[in-house]
């Protein structure tokens, strides 16, 4: 975290009065991590978060002559993180509380239901994968379930398929998806309304009671 790609993205949050999320293999022992961290406007790091849900599937391909890395999850040689930390955000209408999860943590409940009870009201997920339509239902699911909002960014053609794709948990009425990207490079922006998901928060109080107090 002191090398220059590091700070210059720090510097940039500050000059430009943005909140910023970047992600890198981070430094750490006895692996390396794979790592989001959050800058906020004044370029300071609020979030490390790093992935606990590893993609080490695939290792015994490793062991062949002539293996084939696109069966060899890509986490195989890191150490997992151990928490689901959050964050909270300043912006110019208010502020907000935000968590991550890391590419196929979107596989599992577990991730976002984890940043929910630890008061998340939108999660971002930093992805690299051919996205499908199983995944679009799958964050769409997240969203709803744990009443957040969830932003997800995806690598463009030719290194996968882009359809980078923004969900609010208002799923009622097909007003979910609030913003979707195509296969190529571009800048989609999704615009959150906050007050309406705290509104749908409390509307659904009893879910988010049921889910907070589920210990089994």
């Amino acid at each position: 975290q002191q090398s220059d790609f590091f700070q210059a993205y720090a510097q940039a949050a500050k000059e430009l009065q943005l909140n910023i999320a970047i992600t890198y293999l981070e430094k750490f022992s006895p692996k390396p991590r794979n790592t989001v961290s959050i800058f906020n406007s004044d370029g300071e790091v609020v979030l490390i978060y790093s992935k606990v849900f590893l993609c080490s599937f695939g290792q015994e391909e490793l062991q062949k002559n002539h293996y084939q890395i696109d069966d060899v999850g890509r986490d195989y040689n890191c150490s997992p993180g151990t928490t689901f930390d959050i964050c909270e955000l300043t912006t110019g209408k208010g502020s907000v509380k935000v968590g991550a999860m890391i590419c196929a943590e979107r596989e599992f409940p577990e991730a976002a239901g984890s940043l929910m009870k630890n008061r998340a009201e939108l999660i971002i997920v930093p992805n690299s994968c051919d996205w499908d339509e199983i995944r679009d239902c799958q964050l769409k699911t997240r969203a709803f379930e744990n009443l957040v909002g969830i932003a997800m960014t995806n690598y463009p053609k030719p290194k996968n398929n882009g359809q980078s794709t923004a969900y609010s948990p208002l799923a009622f009425g097909n007003n979910s998806l609030i913003a979707k990207a195509g296969e190529d490079e571009e800048i989609p922006l999704a615009t959150f309304d906050m007050d309406k998901i705290r509104e749908f928060r409390h509307e659904e109080q009893w879910r988010l009671d049921y889910k907070l107090s589920f210990t089994g």
